[in-house]
């Protein structure tokens, strides 16, 4: 029995039979994962009950077959994913070949706008830039004669 957190009084807890869902579900976790993982298991370590048995023997051919085979073992996921890496730099080669076809039309179209805005945002900034610089220069010519006029006194 549990006490309850609350009030310290005795609580009676009732098992209820396993739902069939949860049944079917264990079977099933059974067959697909532990069933499949001890078969495998199982052969790995027959293979390295194998090799370790024909380790020990005096043939030295038998030997040479099991180091063949697990190099054949070894390479061939190595094997394997560079063809997906090859498979992969093929798809984007094709793939760029593609787009660069499509690009320099775009890319023209892309400069030409830029070259609209560009002359649009210079027209603007010498619209304003012009009466500040036109003052300046009214006032570098009106201290230039100041000056003269003060050489010449």
């Amino acid at each position: 029995m549990v006490q309850s957190p609350v009030n310290k009084t005795p609580v009676v807890e009732l098992k209820s039979p396993p739902h069939t869902s949860l049944a079917a579900h264990y079977r099933q976790s059974v067959w697909q994962i532990y069933v499949p993982l001890g078969v495998t298991m199982v052969v790995i370590l027959a293979l390295l009950a194998g090799v370790i048995i024909t380790a020990a023997s005096p043939d030295t051919t038998t030997l040479s077959r099991w180091a063949d085979t697990s190099f054949i073992f070894l390479s061939a996921p190595v094997i394997v994913g560079c063809f997906f890496i090859l498979v992969f730099a093929f798809a984007l080669v094709y793939l760029l070949a593609r787009l660069l076809r499509l690009v320099p039309s775009y890319t023209l179209l892309a400069q030409a706008y830029a070259v609209y805005a560009y002359s649009l945002v210079r027209q603007w900034c010498d619209q304003i830039a012009s009466p500040v610089i036109s003052l300046r220069g009214y006032l570098a010519g009106f201290q230039a004669a100041l000056a003269k006029a003060q050489k010449g006194i």
